[in-house]
């Protein structure tokens, strides 16, 4: 008999995963995420489309190994902000490839 509470939780678990797969191309084109702190809590969005990402996809996308910090953190103890997509030789892109 299957457990619907584990079809639901997998059902969830797919969708995170289909999120941040999504947040994961927009960046290997040239997208940001950015974090930053508002009155209502943490915000984190891409750039340049200033789509909003929720907190548990970014969380989800900072577990890839093809994400790096870019290391602008206010204080040297602080989670960075910017993070963008690592390429293959080690580094980020400069500029964004989306067209104008």
């Amino acid at each position: 008999m299957i457990d619907i509470h584990h079809a639901y939780r997998r059902r969830r678990l797919d969708r995170r995963s289909k999120a941040s797969a999504e947040v994961i191309e927009a960046m290997k084109r040239g997208a940001v995420l950015r974090m930053g702190h508002t009155q209502d809590g943490v915000r984190w969005w891409l750039t340049p489309s200033g789509k909003s990402v929720s907190a548990k996809i970014a969380a989800h996308v900072l577990l890839s190994p093809l994400v790096i910090a870019d290391s602008d953190a206010l204080f040297s103890d602080c989670q960075s902000q910017t993070y963008r997509y690592r390429f293959s030789n080690g580094n980020a892109p400069t500029r964004s490839v989306y067209p104008r």
